[in-house]
């Protein structure tokens, strides 16, 4: 579960894979972000630092990436290395800003590969992301 700056507003994951934004105040879902799999516990997601993209890696080691206000999936990226089980499922940070404020805009993995961690840039269009 993760709170949003809005307080009347909450973000849960489910055992399907999915991630649903709630109203508080309603007790109603008011958005559904669908896509991955996940096959043994609760989905983990995490939300940009400006509140606009939530994201999250599935079972399957596919991130994707969605509109926080209108619940668009923005993109779908593999792992960066083949996912065999859970301790290989990547994990993942995003940033408009890797390298300072005119930096690049992309998703930082890190994965075992080879018993060996690693880490992988995927740079992505800013334009992807304006929202």
């Amino acid at each position: 579960m993760r709170m949003q700056p809005d307080p009347n507003y909450i973000l849960t994951g489910d055992y399907d894979g999915g991630i649903l934004r709630w109203d508080v105040r309603m007790r109603k879902v008011m958005q559904e972000f669908h896509g991955h799999e996940n096959d043994y516990h609760g989905l983990p997601f995490h939300v940009d630092d400006t509140a606009n993209i939530v994201y999250a890696v599935g079972t399957d080691g596919f991130t994707r990436a969605w509109s926080l206000t209108t619940a668009q999936l923005l993109c779908t990226l593999p792992a960066p290395c083949p996912v065999q089980d859970a301790a290989h499922v990547p994990k993942v940070l995003f940033s408009t800003e890797w390298g300072g404020v005119s930096g690049c805009t992309g998703f930082l993995f890190s994965a075992n590969v080879d018993k060996r961690p690693m880490a992988y840039l995927y740079p992505v269009r800013p334009a992807v992301f304006q929202l």
